[in-house]
């Protein structure tokens, strides 16, 4: 081999050796998986107080993660427009969108609120109710096109309906045969999401039931899905009979010392509750509850053994020793309601 080709042979070789040593050096250079891009954004869920309100009142609304974290800088955009501020009221009647959005977090889902005149009856009775009290699960759907159906015991009635000033009246059809005389819902107060109300129909009320129509909140079209979170009204967890099973201790939020005394007996579908002398209107009528059942699927209803009054108890959060959530006494009000913790005995 000659000076020439052992010089170019000489170069190759310490060619190779930079090239393998640059790689070996890689380590440094190798990216830490958590640093790897990746298209999977946290999410961001919104909720309002309320999905229907009369014009002028106050919607309020919260953003959580997918850990029930609240996102306090997150901003809210409605019907395309930025909003300033975590509350909204319209002038006029009119259905807005609302959605929210933050950097490095997905879009949440888009919720749909209403605000209605306050006079019209039949707007406010427009929307899916459940009636309460019953032993039969009754469900009533009243659509924008003035059709209806009602739902009872498995059972689905449908027709067509009319307001007339406070006066609901239905006529069901089945193919080609009506009966104009099916039924009647007399309302005698009111609020968006809370109807009281004499409710005559041909079967189970053909005597007449009194009782209120509490607004199921309508999820379809939404993204996403129920997050559980904190013990705020507008967060609610899904719940069954079999959690509550046992004897449990009440507290009031931020108060140390127990107010209610609460036991569940599964096998009797039984309820026992007693008020501590702790003084707190929603507490009266604790010592008479007897029966319970689930309201929908974030609320238990209790119903007195020797009276008509009825507690709801809204849940919020709940783990196998301890419940939270809203008492309310009569109504889904916040007139009428006190936060409180359940802790297993």
């Amino acid at each position: 081999m000659n000076c020439k080709k052992l010089r170019l042979f000489h170069v190759l070789i310490l060619f190779l050796l930079l090239l393998v040593s640059s790689c070996s050096k890689g380590d440094d250079n190798i990216i830490a998986p958590e640093n790897i891009p990746t298209t999977k954004l946290p999410i961001l869920k919104l909720s309002a107080n309320t999905n229907n309100a009369f014009i002028n009142e106050e919607i309020s609304f919260i953003v959580i993660d997918d850990k029930g974290n609240r996102i306090e800088d997150a901003k809210l955009y409605i019907n395309e427009q930025s909003l300033p501020a975590k509350t909204f009221s319209s002038k006029t009647a009119a259905t807005f969108k609302i959605y929210a959005q933050k950097a490095g977090y997905k879009t949440s889902n888009t919720i749909e609120i209403r605000f209605i005149e306050k006079d019209a009856v039949n707007a406010v009775v427009t929307g899916k109710w459940k009636f309460s009290p019953s032993s039969i699960e009754s469900i009533f759907d009243f659509k924008e096109d003035m059709t209806f159906s009602f739902t009872q015991a498995g059972k689905v009635t449908k027709g067509k309906y009319l307001v007339q000033g406070n006066r609901v009246q239905m006529t069901a059809i089945d193919g080609d045969t009506k009966d104009e005389d099916y039924g009647i819902i007399n309302i005698s107060d009111y609020t968006p999401n809370l109807l009281n109300v004499e409710i005559i129909t041909k079967g189970i009320f053909q005597k007449g039931q009194k009782g209120q129509l509490e607004r199921l909140k309508d999820t379809e079209g939404e993204e996403g899905g129920n997050t559980g979170g904190d013990d705020d009204d507008d967060e609610t967890a899904t719940i069954n009979l079999s959690m509550f099973y046992g004897e449990w201790r009440g507290y009031e939020e931020n108060n140390s010392d127990y107010s209610l005394k609460m036991k569940f007996k599964g096998d009797k579908m039984e309820a026992e509750a007693k008020n501590m002398g702790k003084y707190n209107p929603v507490f009266l009528m604790l010592d008479d509850m007897r029966y319970y059942e689930l309201h929908d699927s974030s609320t238990l209803l209790m119903t007195g053994k020797k009276s008509s009054i009825i507690y709801y108890f809204r849940v919020s959060n709940y783990n196998s020793n301890e419940i939270k959530g809203t008492l309310y006494l009569g109504s889904i009000s916040s007139n009428n309601s006190t936060k409180i913790i359940l802790r297993r005995k």
